[in-house]
């Protein structure tokens, strides 16, 4: 799963951990409601095999990111 995120210090700092284990970690990713349609969620556990990062102007980060799934991922449609 490749990623493209923007987020605060706060988030970011759980990346960072996420990005340093050695096990294989939970991943649940939801992306956020676009307008009235939820875009449902997708989950399952892997590593993260790389990760980029830069900070912005207003304290924030993007971030690029790879997880490599040990079992997949599996999708769950909005409710």
């Amino acid at each position: 799963v490749a990623l493209q995120l923007h987020m605060n210090t706060a988030t970011m700092t759980a990346l960072m951990a996420a990005y340093e284990a050695v096990d294989p970690i939970a991943v649940i990713i939801r992306p956020e409601a676009l307008a009235s349609f939820d875009a449902g969620q997708w989950a399952g556990t892997g590593l993260v095999s790389s990760f980029e990062w830069a900070g912005d102007a207003d304290g924030e980060w993007d971030v690029s990111m790879q997880i490599d799934g040990d079992n997949g991922f599996s999708y769950t449609a909005p409710a």
